[in-house]
């Protein structure tokens, strides 16, 4: 009987000229909501910056992921504070009216507006598109002046790690005042937390810094609630919160 020897299969892959792809976080704000969503995609599962402690971002590390990861489109750069972004109303507005008639108003246009009945609610859309990666959370309150004009959140202040959309929030109106919201009307502030490490998000990717800038805030010091108010009231021209 005549026994032939099998040839030898390698099972070494080939070797591949082609260098490995990096994945470098971008150094510019998206321009379109397609470039947003692509970056997002890259890098929801991966954190672009591993060296940056977990804790509540300062603002230069906040600008860095939002060029990187774009959680936020559109994004201002203007309205960003030492710890914190200023985020402005825009979109679909559901309200009653002073009769208690449910109304709804889109605010789309420069001069679009509605009004906030006294002992009413409304439930207000932000402007932006959110698309949070898993490695960050964001919490948010109405900004002071709202607060000192006898105003009210009506919800829980956290947005959960993976979250994409827009947000719409219940505002009250504890006082007797109309207050008037247009297109563009900053009502909140955001605060970025970068969560716990996690294996399901650090990467092996090379530590990649970044250059952006901390902005520090101008804040006038030893102001007491009459001036808090009295700021609060002054573009509605109204006196009193009641």
């Amino acid at each position: 009987m005549c026994f032939r020897k099998r040839k030898a299969t390698s099972t070494t892959p080939p070797i591949s000229n082609t260098a490995p792809t990096t994945l470098v976080p971008a150094t510019n704000l998206a321009t379109s909501d397609a470039e947003s969503k692509t970056r997002f995609t890259a890098w929801k599962n991966k954190d672009p910056f591993p060296t940056i402690d977990s804790s509540l971002l300062n603002s230069a590390d906040i600008l860095a992921y939002v060029k990187a990861t774009s959680l936020i489109y559109p994004f201002n750069q203007e309205k960003l504070k030492g710890a914190s972004y200023d985020v402005t109303i825009e979109g679909k507005v559901v309200y009653w009216d002073n009769e208690g008639k449910r109304q709804t108003v889109h605010l789309d246009k420069d001069g679009d507006y509605f009004e906030l009945y006294p002992n009413a609610i409304a439930f207000v859309t932000l402007q932006p598109t959110f698309r949070i990666p898993y490695y960050l959370a964001l919490r948010f309150n109405l900004k002071i002046t709202h607060i000192y004009k006898g105003l009210l959140l009506g919800t829980g202040p956290l947005v959960d790690p993976g979250f994409v959309g827009r947000l719409s929030i219940p505002l009250h109106n504890l006082t007797n005042n109309t207050y008037r919201f247009f297109k563009g009307d900053e009502l909140i502030t955001m605060e970025f937390t970068k969560m716990s490490s996690n294996q399901a998000w650090n990467t092996s990717i090379n530590p990649v810094g970044h250059s952006e800038e901390y902005i520090r805030n101008d804040i006038d010091a030893d102001r007491d609630v009459s001036a808090y108010i009295a700021k609060a009231l002054k573009k509605d021209r109204l006196g009193s919160v009641i």
